[in-house]
């Protein structure tokens, strides 16, 4: 079922607004979800709100977008969020290398997180 561009902007604007994890989209089928996620991930991306962007992500099952958020993550210091997107991608060898070089940096963050 493919949405009207009305009802799909009214509902990527709800998402917008309540967050992937307080919207309820099981009432659509998986192709119109995945669709809805992936543009209001992109969107949460464009305004710089990573946490949904990483939620909506990780419910598409994009490991492309988050090896990408996890290497702005590393870079930008943010290790438990690198960590976290990384394991998300399962990209082993990311993980692996935050955990043997920055073990102890990655408690430090989580705590002023």
């Amino acid at each position: 079922m493919e949405l009207p561009q009305e009802e799909f902007d009214k509902i990527l604007s709800l998402l917008m607004q309540k967050g992937v994890g307080n919207t309820d989209l099981s009432m659509f089928g998986d192709e119109t979800r995945i669709v809805l996620l992936k543009k209001a991930a992109d969107e949460f991306l464009a305004v710089k709100n990573y946490h949904e962007a990483v939620m909506a992500y990780r419910l598409i099952r994009d490991k492309s977008k988050l090896n990408k958020l996890g290497d702005y993550f590393l870079k930008s210091g943010l290790l438990s969020s690198a960590l976290s997107s990384y394991e998300s991608a399962d990209n082993e060898v990311m993980v692996r290398f935050i955990k043997q070089n920055f073990d102890d940096k990655i408690y430090k963050d989580k705590l002023y997180v």
